[in-house]
């Protein structure tokens, strides 16, 4: 929702976007998408936040989303780490 409301992205693009997790006290889970990002991890790390990397993505979940537009159309995305898709009729 963040991805979408506050970032303007449609919902393919947030469902796409790499995520992160806060999991407990300090300790944060985040995507290796968004390990990558120059210094995003060793920013967070002297912040004093724990950072790793899960083996298993599905600790963040999985998503499709659909939206109405305000002219009677449909706009859609699905998840796009897992096997899913969109079907109009």
């Amino acid at each position: 929702m963040s991805a979408t409301l506050d970032g303007g992205l449609d919902p393919q693009a947030a469902l796409d976007a790499p995520r992160w997790y806060w999991h407990a006290r300090r300790s944060l889970l985040v995507e290796p998408g968004l390990a990558a990002e120059p210094g995003l991890v060793a920013g967070l790390r002297a912040r004093g936040h724990e950072v790793a990397v899960p083996a298993e993505p599905s600790v963040f979940g999985y998503g499709q989303a659909i939206w109405r537009s305000r002219d009677g159309g449909y706009v859609a995305g699905s998840e796009s780490r897992v096997d899913g898709g969109l079907v109009g009729f």
